[in-house]
C-alpha cells in the first residue's frame, strides 16, 4: 500500500513539473497609435529646417488633459497652439490657431461646436504598411513603411514612414514617427521643391521661459510704470497664480503693488477673435485695495495693461466674483471694457 502511495505522488510530481516546462507561445507586441505620439510634460523638442525660412521649429507640451493636449508649436512666423487627441487606435490634430503667444489652455474652446476644425487623422491602426485613409481636403494618407531606420542630429531611430500624398498628386509629405518620442522628421516635396525639418535636440524635465511686462502704479509720481519679468512655465501651470503672484510684490520702493495678499484670479477668458480678455477676480481686490480714486485708477489701468499686452489684446473685462466691477469709486458697466494705455508706461528703472 505504501508503496502505491508513492508511485502515485511520484506521477503527480512529474505531471506538474512537465506542465512548468510546457513552453508558452510568445505574446505579440502589436504596435499602437498612441505608442509613437507620447504626450510628455514639461519637454521640449527642437527641429532645424532646410529648404524653407519657416521650417525650423521647437515645440512644447502646454497643457495635458486625459487623452488630449495642447501643443505649443513655434516657428520664425508665429506661434501656434495646436491640440491633438490620441484616442480609438488614432492621433488626431482637432484644431491649430495661429498667434498664441500667450499660455492659455485653449482644450475647453472645443467643447463649443462651433469652435475648432474637423479633425485630421496623422495615425491610424493598424501600424502596419499599406494602411491607407483619406483626409476630408482629398489628400490621402497612407502608412508606406514600418521600422525604418532614419538618423537625425538627435538620435538614430527606427521610425514608421507616413506619406502624404496631395489631391492632384504633385506633393507629398513624408512624416516619420518614432516609439516614445513621437516626430522626428518630415519631408516635403513638391515638383523639385524640397523641404525638410528634422530633430536636433529632445530637453526633458525643462520650463519653457517666457517674458511678460507686468505694469504698476507709481503714485508719487503720478504715473504707470512697468518691469519686464522672465517666467517660467511648466505644462499644465496655472497661468492665474503666475501673474497674481507677480502682481502681489511691488518691484521696489515707493510703487504699489497692484493686487492684496489674498486676492484670486477666478477665471481668464480670452477671446482673441474679438481682441478681447475678461478678467474675473475674487472680491478681495476691493475689499484688500485701501485706495483713494486717483490710485484705483491707477490699479485698474495696471491691470489692463498687464492683461492687454500680455493676451495682445484691445479691449480688458474686469470682473468681481462673477460680477460687474464696482467699488466705493468706479463702476463698470457690463460692457464696458477698460483700453490698455502702454504708451503712457514707463520703464521701472531701480
Amino acid at each position: 500500500m505504501k508503496k502505491l502511495i508513492f508511485i502515485i505522488l511520484a506521477l503527480s510530481l512529474l505531471i506538474v513539473g512537465c506542465t512548468k516546462e510546457t513552453p508558452q507561445p510568445p505574446v505579440e507586441d502589436t504596435p499602437k497609435a498612441a505608442d509613437y505620439f507620447p504626450f510628455m510634460e514639461n519637454t521640449k523638442l527642437s527641429y532645424k529646417g532646410e529648404g524653407n525660412e519657416y521650417a525650423e521649429k521647437d515645440v512644447f507640451f502646454d497643457f495635458i488633459e486625459g487623452d488630449r493636449a495642447q501643443l505649443r508649436v513655434m516657428n520664425p512666423g508665429t506661434t501656434l497652439a495646436q491640440i491633438y487627441e490620441v484616442k480609438d487606435g488614432e492621433v488626431r490634430r482637432l484644431s491649430s490657431k495661429e498667434e498664441m503667444y500667450a499660455f492659455y489652455n485653449t482644450l475647453d474652446w472645443l467643447k463649443d461646436a462651433n469652435q475648432g476644425t474637423e479633425a485630421e487623422v496623422l495615425l491610424k491602426e493598424p501600424i502596419e504598411k499599406g494602411n491607407k485613409w483619406q483626409l476630408s481636403d482629398g489628400r490621402t494618407r497612407e502608412i508606406t513603411a514600418v521600422d525604418m531606420a532614419v538618423e537625425t542630429p538627435h538620435a538614430d531611430y527606427k521610425a514608421i514612414e507616413v506619406t502624404t500624398t496631395s489631391q492632384d498628386g504633385k506633393s507629398t509629405t513624408k512624416d516619420y514617427y518614432a516609439k516614445e518620442i513621437g516626430l522626428i522628421k518630415t519631408e516635403f516635396s513638391s515638383e523639385g521643391f524640397e523641404v525638410l525639418t528634422i530633430l536636433e535636440k529632445v530637453e526633458k524635465d525643462t520650463a519653457l521661459n517666457t517674458k511678460v511686462n507686468f505694469y504698476y502704479p507709481d503714485f508719487h509720481n503720478e504715473k504707470i510704470v512697468f518691469v519686464e519679468e522672465e517666467i517660467p512655465f511648466k505644462t499644465n501651470d496655472d497661468i492665474k497664480q503666475l501673474l497674481a503672484d507677480k502682481l502681489k510684490q511691488s518691484p521696489g520702493e515707493g510703487i504699489n503693488a497692484v493686487l492684496g495678499k489674498n486676492v484670486k484670479i477666478n477665471e481668464i477668458l480670452y477671446k482673441p477673435d474679438d481682441s478681447s480678455v475678461t478678467v474675473d477676480f475674487s472680491e478681495e481686490l476691493v475689499t484688500e485695495m485701501n485706495a483713494g480714486i486717483f490710485l484705483e485708477g491707477q490699479i485698474l489701468t495696471s491691470i489692463a495693461n498687464t492683461f492687454g499686452s500680455y493676451f495682445n489684446v484691445n479691449d480688458v473685462f474686469i470682473r468681481k466674483a462673477g460680477k460687474t466691477y464696482e467699488s466705493g469709486h468706479v463702476y463698470l458697466e457690463e460692457d464696458e471694457p477698460l483700453n490698455p494705455r502702454i504708451e503712457e508706461a514707463a520703464p521701472y528703472n531701480k
